[in-house]
C-alpha cells in the first residue's frame, strides 16, 4: 500500500510542483462571458466551468464529455496530469481555485487514464484533498470535462 501511495506522489509531484502547489496566480483562469467555461491561461486548456450533479462510471463520464455540446463542443475527458493540474493546495475541500470552479464538489473525478495494472481501473482525482488514486471502472464518480 505504501509503494502505491509513494507512486502516486512521485507520479502527480512534477505535475502539480509549478502549477497547483498553493494559491492560483492571479489572472490564471478567465472564466467566458457567459460564464460556462473556464480557460487555464498556464496550460492553455479550456474546462467546463459546473459539473453536473450525477456521477458517472469511467465509459459514462468518457461518453458524456463526448456528448457535452457546451459553448460548440469538441469536449473529453481529461488525462490524470490535465485533472490533476486543477488542483490547487492551497484550497482544501475542495482543493481547487473556488472562485474559477465554483460548487466543486469535494470528491473524486474520473480521468480518462486506465490503470496500467489492470482494464478494470482507471485514476482519478480526489478534490476533496488533491490526491489520486486509481478505482475500478464501474464505480460512479465526478465528471469535468476539458477540450
Amino acid at each position: 500500500m505504501r509503494a502505491c501511495v509513494v507512486l502516486v506522489i512521485a507520479f502527480l509531484l512534477p505535475l502539480v510542483a509549478g502549477s497547483a502547489l498553493g494559491k492560483a496566480k492571479p489572472g490564471r483562469y478567465v472564466v467566458d462571458a457567459k460564464g460556462e467555461t473556464v480557460l487555464d491561461t498556464t496550460t492553455k486548456l479550456t474546462w467546463q466551468r459546473f459539473v453536473p450533479s450525477a456521477a458517472a462510471t469511467w465509459q459514462g463520464a468518457k461518453d458524456a464529455c463526448k456528448a457535452l455540446a457546451l459553448a460548440g463542443g469538441g469536449w473529453r475527458l481529461p488525462g490524470v496530469r490535465e485533472l490533476a493540474t486543477l488542483v490547487d493546495l492551497g484550497q482544501l475541500n475542495p482543493a481547487i481555485d473556488k472562485t474559477a470552479f465554483p460548487n466543486t464538489p469535494a470528491e473524486s473525478f474520473w480521468s480518462a487514464t486506465a490503470y496500467s495494472g489492470s482494464s478494470s481501473y482507471a485514476w482519478n482525482v480526489y478534490f476533496n484533498g488533491g490526491y489520486s488514486n486509481s478505482h475500478g471502472v464501474t464505480n460512479t464518480y465526478r465528471v469535468r470535462c476539458v477540450r
